[in-house]
């Protein structure tokens, strides 16, 4: 007999790294100049990373480009050329440290033309997902036992496992209010940690098995 069965895993991890996205935005009339006043944000933020011990090559560039800007003129019923527009968005990650974050934020305080999110995010998830399918596969075996047994039965082994690709996020649902980016160290206070605790990654996978009972 087979027993065809779906198990689900769930279970809550907490985040052990933190990621930031940045984007800089400049626009400026003359294209030379927005490109030179882009590039300098950026080299400001990387020589601020540097200096609180962080190396360039964990900054990773996400997306980079340059463009016109035209606004919809009502009178003339076409669009006017008003300038251009540098962006520039950057991915930046490290081992979870409210004390570093709260450095982060004081120091990014000083910069121009930027703006990011905080995530808290899991390092390893390659080793969380397989946590997440060995729980299902317990569970979906934990229902084929009971199944046999009912019909006098007795489970011999598992022929089969099925699973879809994996497209949920290992993200806290717990979101950093961009407004501590205007904030100085008095503000903040001296510790983070004591004001903002980030919310456990809930996750689940399901997996799909067939049984073989005698």
């Amino acid at each position: 007999m087979e027993i065809i069965v779906k198990g689900e895993g769930k279970k809550k991890f907490k985040p052990d790294q933190i990621e930031l996205n940045y984007t800089f935005t400049v626009r400026e009339k003359e294209y030379e100049k927005v490109v030179d006043l882009g590039i300098k944000s950026v080299d400001s933020y990387l020589k601020l990373l540097e200096e609180m011990g962080f190396a360039k090559s964990q900054v990773k560039t996400i997306q980079f480009r340059v463009e016109e800007e035209k606004k919809y003129n009502e009178k003339t019923k076409k669009y006017d050329f008003i300038g251009y527009r540098y962006i520039q968005s950057s991915k930046f990650k490290f081992e979870y440290n409210l004390e570093k974050l709260q450095e982060i934020i004081i120091n990014s305080s000083k910069l121009n033309y930027v703006s990011y999110k905080i995530n808290f995010t899991l390092q390893d998830e390659k080793r969380a997902q397989d946590e997440l399918l060995t729980i299902a596969y317990e569970d979906a075996k934990k229902q084929a036992e009971t199944i046999s047994k009912v019909a006098g039965l007795k489970l011999i082994k598992c022929l089969k496992t099925s699973f879809e690709a994996f497209d949920g996020s290992f993200i806290s649902p717990s979101r950093f209010n961009e407004a501590y980016l205007c904030m100085d160290k008095r503000t903040i206070g001296e510790d983070l940690g004591n004001i903002f605790i980030p919310e456990d990654i809930s996750v689940e996978r399901n997996i799909y098995c067939i049984f073989l009972a005698e």
